[in-house]
């Protein structure tokens, strides 16, 4: 059933995202904050109709029969909808939008009729103003990134003690990050410009089972609007974590 699963999201992915670049620095004529996080800016052309047609019967039985999410395609979605706005494309193609509509209805599960008698200006900030909503709700954002990760994960806050000083010290715009290691189990701290503790926690992984080794190089290190991401590895998997722009936890994954 995992590979089943494994699969569909798979087959998802690949059908939805080759149409993206690498991410542009262009101006936008119907701004929407926050996809710089999603990397979906140097998107370089719609979805055609039968894609989405395709994505829909695709989505239909990731729900319905292995009750799979695929979140991940709302800020994908939303790239294309704000080109609909009558300051960045003056044609419509109203089956597309339609179809476009239909998708994000059925993996946000609401009622399209919601938008009945809105003006497509209208329309639209609605979508814009859902997508804030769950991007900067860390309950929601962890699942609009595709990942086979494990996860999210949050670790378990424990009170800072003087032996974590010890451990490896990075210093970023937000403050300091210390990463160490003592009885085999792994623990960030956080410390802002002020040098005061924000944050300490053991590291978990699935099952609750401490981490015991993190290799980590301050060069794999991205920042966004949705805040500072580090890529490490943790017990010779991948491991992603995300803080906030001050330097609180959002949440980590880490590869099965």
């Amino acid at each position: 059933m995992k590979i089943i699963k494994i699969y569909l999201l798979i087959l998802i992915f690949l059908f939805a995202a080759p149409h993206f670049l690498i991410a542009q620095n262009v101006k936008d004529c119907f701004e929407i904050n926050y996809l710089d996080f999603f990397d979906t800016r140097g998107m370089e052309k719609a979805w055609s109709d039968g894609k989405l047609d395709t994505l829909l019967h695709t989505t239909v039985i990731t729900k319905d029969a292995f009750d799979i999410k695929v979140n991940f395609l709302i800020p994908l979605i939303i790239s294309q909808l704000k080109e609909y706005h009558p300051l960045c494309n003056k044609k419509y193609n109203d089956k597309t939008f339609t179809q476009l509509k239909k998708l994000y209805f059925l993996i946000r599960e609401e009622n399209p009729s919601i938008l009945n008698h809105k003006t497509l200006e209208e329309q639209l900030l609605w979508f814009r103003n859902d997508f804030y909503r769950l991007a900067l709700n860390d309950s929601t954002l962890p699942h609009m990134i595709f990942t086979f990760d494990n996860g999210p994960f949050y670790g378990e806050e424990i009170k800072f003690d003087e032996s974590f000083y010890d451990g490896n010290k990075y210093e970023f715009e937000f403050g300091t990050f210390i990463i160490t290691t003592l009885r085999q189990q792994v623990i960030f701290s956080v410390f802002d410009k002020e040098k005061k503790h924000l944050w300490s926690r053991l590291i978990l992984g699935q099952n609750d089972k401490p981490l015991t080794n993190m290799i980590f190089s301050p060069k794999y290190y991205f920042k966004s609007s949705l805040g500072i991401g580090f890529q490490m590895y943790a017990d010779g998997e991948s491991f992603r974590i995300l803080l906030n722009n001050n330097g609180q936890l959002k949440f980590y994954f880490h590869s099965w």
